[in-house]
Order: structure tokens, then C-alpha cells, then sequence
């Protein structure tokens, strides 16, 4: 049997090592500092928070499903059916500003209970499922819209997304609220553990006495809340809605969970690491801005991004630097 070798196994380690995430976090601001030297500078660091916002919290639901096991990528069209839905009745004066946000978290609500009904119930593949009702979504966001831009909105609409409290942004203390409240539901609570042990091993977890279609049913339920949040905080800042409000979401939510050393194949991985992850998606996408990469080549980057995430996870399971005996 030929030995593995030490560049491999040191390559290995590192993998999945829990420090790594943070480690590739410095080596990309050390990175984007040398590119350009507006980075380090505290507005454009501020900036960076201020955009990690929305990726992080869709993040924080999405965690939850693939520590199950499962994937959705409904998040975009949940974000833009509840933003457009919300915002259009307070547009026209027929909900307060309060009344429309909660109208927003149910109609998440909804879509995730639409996407926990048709994976955990009718049996369908998570990732058939959720992709389904992306476009039933986005589609009924389409025709309520029309496709025209929802404008119009209160100034006071404006609090969630630009409002500051002792000089930090509220959307981005909201977000550590959530990482907090997440960290403590999968670290120290029975749930918590359900979650783990379903994504780790379903057989196992129901024959333990786990209702295991309930955990898969109620991580949906928590992605949809956590998009439909989401879309609060995008169309606070804007104060509008567009037809393509939260297109390509669900990419960045997964990549982040990935690269923040969650496993797709679930049982594996934490908040923590998936708030890191969403920094360094942000920090890319922020230092490319900055040097005034192309639109489109960011897109091929960001492309190019979520392939190595996925290399990454395969790395860390294994499945690349595989010996010949273990295939």
C-alpha cells in the first residue's frame, strides 16, 4: 500500500481543520490590501459589513438546511415574491410599515412550508423541489409587479436597512443578533442536536427517536423566514423593489455555508464558520469593485468561487487525495 505524502496529508489537515476558514478570511484581506490600499480604509470596511449583510442572513437558513443534508435554492424567488408582495401594499397605503414586514416573514413562512411539504411529505429531491419553487415564486412576484420597479416606499421603510444605533448600522447588528441566536440553537439545544444527527445519519437519528421529516420540515420553514428577511433588508436600503431583487442568493448562501466548512452531505459544520464564509465572498466581491473588475468577469469569479468551495468540502471528505485501497 503506498503511503500518503506529507504535502497531502498537510493539505488534508488544513482542510478540515476548524481554523482554516479564518486563515483563508486573513489571507484575503491581506490579498485585497495589496491590490488596493482603499480596503483597509474604515469606510470601505464598513462597507464590506454593511454588504456581508444580506448574503449572511440567507447564510444563517441555509446552514440549517444543508446540516441536514438537504439545499434550496428557492431563496431568490422567496426573497423577491414576499419583497414584492410586502412592498407593493405598503407602496399603496393599505398595510403600515410594521404590518407589511410581518406579512413579509409569513409569506416566507409559506414558501418554506411549501418547500418542507413537497420534500419531506411528497418525497421529491430537495434540490428539484426548491428549484420549482423558485420559479412558482419568482413568477407570481412577476405578475404582481408586472415587472415595473415597486417605488414609492415610506421613509420610515428605511430604518432595518440604513438606520444606525451608536454609529453601527442596525441591519448589521440584526445580523449578529440572528448569528447569535443560531449559534446557540445548534450548540446548546435539544433541536440543535436533531439537526446534527439527522444530516449525520437519518437512519440512525429516527431509529434514536428523532422525528426526522419534522427537522427536515422545519429547516425549510427557518431558510424561508431567514430569505424573506432578507428582502426586507434589500428593499429597506433601496427603498424599492425590483423584479430582480435577490437573483443568484441562494449561490452565495451555499458557497458561504461551504466554504465556512459545512458538508453537503450534512452533519457537519456551524454558524460560526458560515459568518466567516460570507465575509470572504463579500471581501471578494468588494475588492474586485474596488479595482474596477468587469460586471461579467466578477460573475466568472464568484463562478470560479463556489467550484473551489465545492473542491473544498471534497477535500475535506475525502474524496480528492483518495488512496487507490479507499475508492
Amino acid at each position: 500500500m503506498k503511503k500518503e505524502s506529507n504535502g497531502t496529508t498537510i493539505v488534508k489537515n488544513f482542510m478540515k481543520s476548524q481554523g482554516s476558514v479564518f486563515i483563508i478570511l486573513l489571507v484575503m484581506c491581506i490579498i485585497a490590501s495589496i491590490f488596493t490600499d482603499k480596503f483597509l480604509s474604515v469606510s470601505n470596511l464598513s462597507n464590506v459589513l454593511i454588504q456581508s449583510v444580506t448574503c449572511g442572513i440567507a447564510a444563517i437558513g441555509m446552514t440549517f438546511v444543508i446540516l441536514t443534508g438537504g439545499i434550496d435554492l428557492s431563496v431568490g424567488g422567496c426573497i423577491v415574491f414576499s419583497a414584492t408582495i410586502g412592498t407593493k401594499l405598503l407602496s399603496e397605503g393599505k398595510v403600515g410599515v410594521g404590518t407589511a414586514i410581518i406579512i413579509m416573514l409569513l409569506l416566507g413562512v409559506l414558501v418554506g412550508v411549501f418547500n418542507g411539504f413537497l420534500i419531506t411529505v411528497l418525497k421529491m429531491p430537495a434540490f428539484i423541489a426548491t428549484l420549482a419553487s423558485s420559479n412558482v415564486t419568482a413568477g407570481l412576484a412577476l405578475y404582481i409587479s408586472m415587472g415595473k420597479t415597486i417605488i414609492g416606499l415610506p421613509l420610515e421603510y428605511s430604518f432595518i436597512g440604513l438606520k444606525k444605533i451608536a454609529g453601527v448600522p442596525f441591519c448589521v447588528l440584526l445580523m449578529i443578533c440572528l448569528y447569535i441566536v443560531a449559534y446557540i440553537v445548534l450548540k446548546y439545544t435539544g433541536y440543535g442536536r436533531k439537526v446534527y444527527a439527522t444530516g449525520s445519519n437519518r437512519k440512525s437519528a429516527w431509529l434514536s427517536g428523532i422525528n426526522v421529516r419534522l427537522i427536515e420540515f422545519s429547516v425549510y420553514v427557518i431558510q424561508g423566514v431567514m430569505s424573506a428577511l432578507v428582502g426586507v433588508v434589500l428593499t429597506s436600503k433601496l427603498l424599492t423593489c425590483t423584479s430582480t431583487i435577490g437573483n443568484g442568493m441562494e449561490v452565495n448562501a451555499i458557497a458561504a455555508v461551504v466554504i465556512g466548512g459545512a458538508s453537503m452531505s450534512g452533519g457537519e459544520g456551524s454558524v460560526v464558520g458560515t459568518i466567516v464564509g460570507a465575509l470572504i465572498l463579500t471581501i471578494i466581491s468588494n475588492a474586485m469593485n474596488l479595482m474596477s473588475v468587469n460586471a461579467y468577469l466578477q460573475q466568472v469569479v464568484m463562478g470560479l468561487i463556489i467550484i473551489m468551495a465545492i473542491l473544498f468540502d471534497m477535500v475535506r471528505k475525502g474524496y480528492i487525495f483518495r488512496k487507490p485501497d479507499e475508492e
